[in-house]
């Protein structure tokens, strides 16, 4: 098998990297690039390789939000406390001059 159908079948059969293949056939990144984007499939894969990325980025970036986010120690919110809160704000509002 030479080294343009390994090329070919590991990236878009394996969806390895250009960089990968070149060090595995052992011809230079530009020249295994050159190569493939003759083929119309390569702007196809492109663009689902671009989409993959994203997914990983945003489930990437909410783990260590996840992770780092600050913790609040948010007291429960019932029914009682929204009732206190209100009558405070009515006394200290009832009170102010406009």
């Amino acid at each position: 098998m030479d080294w343009h159908q390994q090329a070919f079948e590991m990236y878009f059969s394996k969806h390895m990297e250009i960089v990968d293949i070149s060090k595995e056939v052992g011809i230079s990144r530009q020249h295994i690039s050159k190569y493939l984007q003759q083929f119309t499939q390569f702007k196809i894969e492109k663009e689902w390789r671009k989409k993959q990325n994203g997914i990983k980025r945003r489930e990437s970036k909410r783990d260590w939000d996840r992770e780092h986010r600050k913790r609040l120690n948010i007291p429960e919110v019932d029914a009682h406390s929204i009732r206190r809160e209100h009558e405070e704000a009515v006394r200290v509002l009832s009170h102010e001059k406009y």
